[in-house]
């Protein structure tokens, strides 16, 4: 089946969301192989990644990066239970997009943004050492 138009804004329970279209079709756990999930064949642009050991940090960080690519047309996350050391990330990307470059795309783009994060707050410090000395 095909996925229905992309519906950012809208509500969770709304009918037309871009993920009601389309089921569930592979897992891939990142600290291991993939595991494939319900049936049909695999797609490569729909795809659930499960993180070992992460949280709501990483999970809204990354589906905001992955909703910022107009190659996604859904990116969502869950945190099963907090007991639980996993992060599941739900993407599904454009016809011939696979899902796996988004997501690489999309962990580049954070690491970026927190390297950028560093080097201002390094400025910041320095350039508050040296008005402390000249105070």
């Amino acid at each position: 089946p095909t996925a229905l138009p992309c519906s950012r804004g809208q509500p969770p329970d709304c009918p037309s969301r871009a993920h009601a279209g389309r089921r569930r079709r592979s897992v891939k756990m990142m600290d291991g192989p993939p595991k494939t999930a319900g049936s049909g064949g695999n797609d490569p642009g729909n795809v659930t990644y499960q993180f070992k050991g992460e949280d709501h940090t990483l999970g809204n960080a990354l589906r905001y990066m992955l909703m910022k690519n107009p190659d996604v047309d859904f990116a969502g996350y869950t945190v099963p239970h907090p007991s639980e050391p996993y992060m599941n990330v739900r993407v599904q990307t454009h016809e011939g997009v696979k899902a796996d470059d988004c997501v690489k795309e999309g962990l580049a783009n954070i690491s970026s943004v927190c390297d950028h994060v560093l080097k201002t707050y390094n400025k910041a410090v320095k350039k508050h050492a040296k008005q402390q000395q000249g105070s």
